[in-house]
């Protein structure tokens, strides 16, 4: 589509000029230049324009066209794209103008399947002055060949045509029947457009062809066969000619033998055959030439094979023989058909039973029938008769009788007639008898044989008849002879015959006769006895089954009155002419006596089971019903079918009883009959029946109406129906009363009540009582029982069917193996199918619990002294995510490689309940158990746990719970309290009743000490032990001393001061060795007071120096004694001397802080100490002044000290020092760093350098 081009006429065409094309929502200027032609509706494309434009101007001006201007932009309408064209082009007209013309593929053959070789092609022109026309053409013998054919007369160099006139063809090949022609038309009169013209062309070829295709195939020595040919000869007359050979099955040539020919000489109207390999059947051949027309002639062939043929396969040609030959080999092969078809075409009889001569399947003939068979046979595929050929045939008559052998079979009989030749050309007729006896079911067929090479095919499916020889059987009759029946208005009256023929309405005639209607009628005698002239015609129709056969007469007998008579009489013959049994009149084939019917009736009704009155009757499931009902019949009780109840205006809700069977049974499943549930009376002429049933569970009111109840009463004359209204009412309302619902499995047992706590996987027995809701009567029967209900925010549910006696429900539910809160539990209990709810029960909330509880490790990381296990405090946590409230035991033991001591369980309740975890708390003492310094160096304190959760879960743990296996192993280290004795000084005259005066230090040089103790001081002499002083310790730090001072008088003679710690033995310490000290003096009165003297300035010394605080760590019950002495006024040494307890002194125990260093004065290096601060000072500290203790010893008394520096920890210690232990504790010294004091809190504090 284009808009805005330029057009103007030149040389009979509008030419039309560049334009405008639309596309979708733009458009594109066209190159192109067309021509139409408006007469022949012709377009073609002229040349294309050097540029694309539109809206430009085309003139023809002096024979030449001239364009000019236009618009090159592709947007015609917009102004700002717009691209005028200034130039102009012209066009001027050629000296000469050519076109050429091809014509189609002409086909010069005059059917499809033939051929045609050219003789000459003539074309006439008409050529105006300055014009010219020349014509070219090529051949082939195919159309596809045509395209790759050359010119004629020449291309190379140069084309050369043919001018207009009549051109041989006979130089082309033979049988090229395709040629196409073109036409080249040459003018110079352009401007007055002067053309020349063809008239015509017209092309001579000599042709043959196959009107009709050869057949597929052809029987030897059949009818003979027509093949239809077409042939033409153009300049001069010839010979037509069909030719077969015989070839193999792909189409090759035979080539052991040669073509039969059949000619036609058009010059002498002569037919000659050639039949070298003798194909034809007695030389059987014909051609019958059609009229002659200019298109051609056409011929009809006809030939009959001969029976021996090379081969089994031919293969066509047909030719034209005159200037020229053309010939033409069908494609197609014809094969030898060898198969012929023998049939038996018909059989007449003069005994047929059907009407007419002909006899046809399943007719009945009497015996020794005389049949006449027509027998026929031809090729089978083409229907052609046979000219030649022996065949032969014989005729099978298969009887099979109706009498059998001693095994009960049927026997069989067989007749076969002698081999018979079928004429050639023509049907054969043949005759037979039927067998004469015995009747039976008649099968004739034929069989063929031949010594020809012919396929024989011939049907031997039997044609079947019926041979009767013997006369019809009555066999029974109905209504049954004389019987009494009911009044009928369309009364059957069947009569049963064995007949092997049968019977039709043109053989067989009924009568019939009623009292009421014929008795006395036509002349006869109203004697109620039945005469022949009495009988009316009736109409009767059969039914064969086999050899029986049924007749059948349709009569009404209500016009009988109760006890009159009706008779039917038979009179005729069976299809093959035997006649009916006979019997008179008076008798008939048929009599029966009419009978009026009358209903039963219902003389009494009740129900009997399960009343709220005496009409009432409540049903509940599994809970029995009942009635009685006494019923009559006027006509007797024989007559009497069914007795029915049905319920709720629901035929099939109820029971029933059959007088049949004399059985009851319930009409569905909804109210089942008892065993014993039908009771069956008769007396009277009156039947009573009692029923009892049980209300299923499948009874509902879906359906029914409540109350409604119909007594059936059925015989044979008719249904009586007895209503009744509020005769019943179902109930299935149930009650259920939960008396227990426990978890009786696992080792804790319980009541399901709130918040209880069961085992996963337990089982929880139900037991409850199961009521009717209304009645209140115990239930016994099935139920379903549901749990439905909420696990953790989960569904859980189930069912089960249970079994109620006597309205005890006992069951089990098991629980699921998981753990949660389970809520909105609820007990449904429905009716066996599951499609009601009787009732609800709704469950307590309470816990299942499917894990077990999870003993935590103990938290217990460091070592227990085995001195301080007079209170060994053990916490335990159980993690448990329900609930424990049980007691637990812990079970502990010290154990050692050496020996162990005796178990200990304590029993504890929780002390709380923390993130999940159940905590306790157990103090034990073991203090009384053993001796731990008899324990070897590896020992430990094992426990292990035992008890089980609310539900009954044992604990686990993943570290071991045994005695082999202990949950907790706590090793036992040796660090612990050591009491000991220092410094221990008498002061005084040794003398009797002077008085001794007696200080010393309890030292604790292990871990602190919470266990009371006491210190006793005691005279020894002889036997007698006299307590002179006793100092009681409530508890002692460690590494501490605390200072003792007693007085006592000096008995007569040799005395033993003996000081004993914790003497009652209730401490456990690391060493008991060094608790007692002891010393034994002599009197000195005997003029050794200079000794006393010596020894009370020691005592005095020993005092002062034992007043030295050694540490304290709290004000507790440590005596402290201040002293101001001015020792550097007495102007003597400072001295510690010491008593001993022997010649050989205990060894110095070690104090301080647990791993600390012994002071330099101990005598002892230094092993450890704590975390290592500044670096230690290389010098080492001398020993204090005088001044120095005084100094100490003035503190002691309260003189005021200046401001304290004091440092957090170690690592704020300055360097330049190092640690030094002494009995006043632990100090931190340097030169550049001064001295630190150790405090209980881990601090330092600064001491002056003044004090």
């Amino acid at each position: 589509k284009f808009s805005a081009y330029s057009a103007a006429v030149f040389n009979d065409e509008i030419i039309i000029h560049g334009g405008y094309e639309s596309s979708t929502w733009s458009g594109t200027a066209s190159d192109k230049t067309y021509g139409y032609d408006p007469f022949t509706n012709h377009w073609q494309t002229h040349a294309t324009l050097p540029i694309s434009l539109f809206d430009s101007t085309l003139v023809l001006a002096n024979d030449t066209l001239v364009y000019a201007g236009g618009d090159t932009s592709n947007s015609r309408f917009s102004t700002w794209s717009i691209q005028y064209l200034a130039g102009n082009e012209y066009h001027v007209n050629p000296t000469q103008h050519e076109g050429m013309i091809t014509s189609s593929i002409q086909d010069l053959r005059p059917l499809e399947e033939g051929a045609a070789s050219l003789l000459w092609l003539e074309f006439a022109t008409v050529e105006p002055s300055g014009t010219s026309i020349g014509l070219q053409y090529r051949t082939a013998d195919t159309p596809q060949g045509i395209a790759s054919s050359a010119w004629l007369p020449t291309t190379v160099p140069i084309n050369t045509y043919l001018t207009a006139g009549n051109q041989s063809l006979t130089e082309v090949v033979e049988d090229s029947a395709f040629l196409q022609y073109r036409v080249r038309y040459t003018t110079t009169q352009l401007m007055g457009w002067t053309t020349p013209s063809l008239v015509n062309v017209s092309i001579g070829a000599d042709s043959a062809a196959f009107t009709t295709t050869p057949p597929p195939s052809l029987q030897p020595t059949s009818s003979p066969v027509s093949v239809e040919t077409y042939h033409h000869a153009t300049t001069q007359d010839g010979t037509y000619v069909l030719a077969l050979h015989s070839s193999d099955a792909s189409g090759v040539l035979d080539g052991e033998s040669d073509w039969l020919t059949l000619s036609w000489n058009t010059a002498t109207s002569t037919f000659s055959v050639d039949d070298p390999s003798a194909l034809l059947f007695n030389q059987q051949a014909t051609a019958t030439p059609g009229p002659m027309t200019s298109q051609g002639q056409s011929m009809n062939w006809t030939f009959t094979l001969s029976e021996t043929l090379p081969s089994d396969h031919l293969r066509f040609k047909t030719s034209t023989h005159a200037e020229r030959n053309a010939s033409f080999l069908h494609p197609d092969i014809s094969s030898i058909d060898r198969q012929v078809t023998v049939e038996l075409n018909d059989v007449t009889s003069e005994m047929s039973s059907q009407g007419g001569a002909s006899v046809d399947q399943g007719e009945v003939l009497p015996g020794n029938t005389s049949l006449n068979l027509t027998i026929d046979h031809r090729f089978t595929n083409s229907g052609l008769r046979l000219l030649g050929g022996a065949i032969e045939c014989r005729i099978h008559l298969d009887l099979h009788t109706f009498d059998t052998d001693s095994s009960g079979e049927r026997i069989w009989t067989n007749e076969t007639s002698e081999w018979f030749d079928l004429p050639a050309g023509q049907a054969h007729h043949a005759n037979i008898n039927t067998p004469e006896s015995p009747s039976g079911e008649l099968q004739l067929w034929i069989e063929a044989r031949t010594s020809e090479d012919w396929e024989l095919v011939f049907d031997t499916t039997p044609l079947e008849f019926i041979i009767n020889a013997d006369g019809p059987t009555l066999l029974d009759v109905s209504p049954n002879l004389d019987e009494y029946t009911n009044e009928e208005t369309y009364r059957t009256v069947s009569f049963l015959f064995h007949d092997v023929g049968g019977f039709s309405n043109e053989t067989l005639t009924a009568l019939s006769w009623l009292e009421a209607r014929d008795d006395g009628t036509n002349g006869g005698a109203a004697d109620g006895i039945p005469q022949r002239i009495e009988y009316q015609p009736s109409l009767f129709y059969t039914h064969q089954d086999g050899n029986q056969w049924t007749v059948n007469i349709t009569v009404n007998d209500t016009v009988n009155d109760d006890h009159q008579w009706g008779r039917v009489l038979l009179e005729g013959t069976d299809l093959a002419g035997f006649s009916v049994p006979a019997v008179s009149a008076e008798d008939g084939h048929a009599r029966w006596e009419s009978r009026t019917p009358t209903k039963g009736e219902l003389l009494h009704f009740e129900p009997t089971k399960n009343l709220l009155n005496t009409t009432l009757m409540r049903f509940e499931p599994s809970q029995q019903v009942g009635w009685t009902m006494t019923v009559t019949d006027t006509n007797g009780l024989s007559d009497l079918t069914e007795i029915r109840i049905e319920l709720g205006n629901d035929e099939s809700l109820g029971v029933k009883y059959t007088t049949v069977d004399e059985t009851c049974s319930s009409l569905d499943e909804r109210l089942l009959l008892l065993p014993s549930g039908c009771v069956v009376e008769q007396s009277n002429g009156a039947l009573t029946v009692d029923f009892t049933a049980t209300v299923q569970w499948s009874m509902s009111l879906a359906g029914l109406i409540q109350g409604e109840l119909d007594v059936v009463v059925r015989d044979y004359d008719g249904t009586q129906r007895f209503s009744f209204t509020e005769a019943w009412v179902l109930d299935r309302e149930m009650s259920i009363e939960v008396n227990h619902l426990r978890d009786e499995t696992g080792s804790v047992q319980q009541d399901i009540i709130t918040d209880a706590v069961v085992m996963g996987g337990d089982s929880l027995n139900l037991s409850a009582d199961v009521a009717y809701r209304s009645s209140g009567t115990p239930y016994t029967g099935d139920l379903r029982l549901r749990w439905d209900g909420l696990l953790q925010g989960e569904p859980w549910r189930g069912g089960a069917t249970v079994s109620i006696i006597d309205g005890l429900l006992e069951t089990t539910i098991v629980t699921p193996e998981s753990s949660g809160l389970v809520q909105d539990m609820t007990l449904t209990l429905w009716d066996p199918l599951e499609s009601q709810v009787l009732s609800v029960y709704d469950l307590p909330v309470f816990k299942l619990d499917h894990d077990a509880p999870v003993l935590l490790p103990s938290a217990i990381d460091d070592a227990i002294s085995r001195y301080k296990l007079e209170q060994v405090e053990i916490g335990v946590n159980i993690a448990e995510n329900h609930q424990w409230s049980n007691e637990l035991t812990l079970t502990c033991q010290i154990q050692s490689l050496t020996k162990s001591w005796e178990p200990v369980s304590l029993v504890r309740n929780s002390t709380t309940v923390f993130d999940g975890k159940t905590m306790f708390s157990f103090m034990f003492d073991f203090s009384k158990l053993g001796d731990p310094s008899l324990l070897s160096e590896q020992a430990n304190l094992n426990c292990w746990a035992d008890g089980t959760d609310d539900a009954g879960w044992e604990l686990s743990s993943s570290t071991g719970n045994s005695e082999l296996d202990p949950w907790l192993e706590a090793p036992l280290n040796s660090i612990g309290p050591d009491l000991g004795l220092e410094n221990v000084e008498l002061s005084g005259v040794f003398e009797a009743g002077e008085k001794i005066r007696l200080s010393f230090f309890v030292i604790n040089g292990g871990e602190q000490l919470p266990t009371p103790f006491n210190a006793t001081i005691e005279l020894v002499q002889g036997e007698e032990r006299t307590l002179v002083g006793r100092s009681v310790f409530y508890s002692m730090d460690a590494n501490t001393a605390k200072s003792v001072k007693r007085s006592f008088t000096a008995p007569e003679g040799t005395w033993t001061l003996e000081i004993t710690v914790d003497k009652e033995g209730l401490v456990w310490e690391i060493d008991e060795t060094n608790n007692v000290w002891n010393r034994t003096v002599q009197d000195q009165s005997g003029g050794l007071g200079g000794l006393t003297l010596m020894i009370g300035g020691g005592g005095m010394l020993a005092l002062a120096g034992g007043a030295v605080l050694i540490r304290r760590r709290g004000p507790s019950t440590v005596v402290e004694e201040k002293v101001a002495v001015a020792l550097e006024a007495t102007g003597q040494s400072l001295q510690s001397s010491r008593e001993t307890s022997s010649p050989q002194q205990p060894a110095q125990k070690r104090r301080g802080p647990p791993g600390g260093k012994i002071a330099s004065n101990s005598g002892k290096t230094p092993s450890r100490g704590p975390p290592r601060g500044p670096p230690k000072a290389s010098s080492n500290q001398s020993e204090p002044s005088p001044q120095e203790m005084a100094a100490k010893h003035m503190a002691a008394l309260g003189v005021p000290q200046t401001a304290e520096e004091r440092v957090e920890g170690y690592a704020q210690l300055p360097g330049g020092g190092e640690y030094e232990y002494t009995g006043e504790g632990t100090f931190y010294v340097g030169q550049t760093c001064g001295r630190w004091r150790l405090n209980d809190d881990k601090s330092f504090t600064r001491i002056p350098d003044d004090s």
